[in-house]
């Protein structure tokens, strides 16, 4: 792995961050998580399922996954087969000159808004994908030894905007998601809830009764659908949302916390801590921080 990868402490908090992974085992549940930054995966070697926003995909070779900002996301896979690719996160700062001076703003909300969130690429498309994502790594190591360097940081936001490029052009017309089973459905429409009214007291018996279920069989086939147990998603929803008030406003944590649902502080700050990696003072600090140089 290269220098610039090891020098990496919390990739989430960074501008971009980019690597190629090769032979990584995914154990069932790997990768679960949210963050505040665009990520694109492309797999040249998978056999797993991955669950984005409220679907579970197919995730095969040379399947490209996009990822908006703050979306749920899951790897789930019952094999040791090993995963293959290349992944890139970044912030929507990073590159947000180049695409208002070319007055093409709307080319992540193209990418990253679609319903489907995975496209199967073709043996063309695919090595098309890898050589932009070779050069991606490549411009990303020369500017990680060298950040204040605006000939390397101009060649890197080039490099990733030649491959958000690419993907537009091989995105099918439309963007339907898989076609899914009754109790899949079922699933969704009980995720749409939860996203809806996270901050309300949500109880496993109420929503049994509200989609006419059997709370157990509701617990298990939310599991199986989405790696999550119904508690589990719950409190990570809210935590993504505690993320974005603390990064995008100025309230304070106590007008924060009971605004997604928490009653307690204390458990607030815990759950937080547990699923963040940082405490919610911390994460508003650097959030500040980052909006006052943006001012400035």
């Amino acid at each position: 792995m290269s220098d610039a990868k090891t020098e990496v402490k919390d990739i989430w908090s960074k501008s971009i961050w980019t690597e190629h992974f090769a032979h990584v085992t995914f154990a069932k549940g790997y990768l679960e998580h949210s963050h505040p930054c665009y990520e694109v995966v492309f797999y040249s070697k998978a056999d797993a399922k991955e669950f984005i926003k409220d679907i579970a995909y197919d995730v095969k070779d040379g399947s490209l996954v996009m990822i908006s900002e703050y979306e749920f996301h899951r790897v789930m896979s019952d094999n040791n087969d090993h995963k293959c690719g290349y992944v890139v996160h970044f912030r929507k700062t990073f590159i947000d000159k180049f695409l208002k001076f070319f007055n093409i703003e709307h080319l992540l909300n193209k990418i990253f808004d679609r319903t489907c969130k995975v496209i199967n690429l073709n043996l063309r498309q695919i090595e098309q994908i890898e050589q932009l994502f070779a050069a991606l790594l490549k411009a990303y190591e020369r500017y990680a030894l060298n950040p204040q360097d605006s000939i390397l940081h101009t060649a890197l936001v080039a490099a990733l905007f030649n491959l958000l490029a690419a993907i537009t052009r091989m995105m099918p017309a439309d963007s339907l998601p898989p076609v899914m089973t009754r109790t899949e459905e079922i699933i969704r429409r009980i995720i749409v809830y939860i996203d809806e009214h996270y901050a309300d007291v949500l109880k496993l018996e109420d929503l049994a009764l509200r989609f006419c279920l059997n709370k157990y069989y509701l617990s298990h086939i939310f599991r199986t659908y989405t790696g999550f147990t119904l508690f589990e998603y719950i409190l990570r929803k809210r935590i993504v949302e505690a993320q974005k008030l603390l990064k995008d406003t100025d309230l304070s944590i106590d007008v924060i916390y009971p605004q997604c649902g928490f009653t307690n502080k204390q458990y607030f700050y815990k759950v937080f801590k547990k699923i963040v990696n940082s405490s919610p003072t911390a994460f508003k600090k650097t959030g500040h921080t980052k909006r006052s140089r943006q001012a400035g």
